[in-house]
């Protein structure tokens, strides 16, 4: 599993944001596809992508994300091990 070179070269630095200085639809977009990447079991290389990497992290650790990634995990957790 790989992210994405180019989203390396232009996001911000954790707790920015990807437009305007605030959130917005862009970050949920795009923070959103790496939900879906953990949930895959897939998630950003920190060492390769150590800006995506805490970008992501500071996205997924805002409550309006946590709570529902939580609750997703959860969900996923149970899904594998009926298995």
């Amino acid at each position: 599993c790989s992210s994405d070179l180019y989203l390396e070269s232009v996001v911000p630095a954790p707790g920015e944001f990807l437009v305007g200085g605030k959130l917005s639809i862009a970050d949920i977009a795009v923070a959103s596809m790496f939900v879906n990447y953990d949930h895959a079991q897939c998630a950003v290389d920190k060492a390769q992508y150590p800006k995506t990497y805490g970008w992501v992290a500071s996205m997924h650790g805002r409550p309006s994300f946590a709570k529902y990634i939580a609750n997703e995990s959860r969900i996923i957790e149970g899904l594998r091990a009926a298995a």
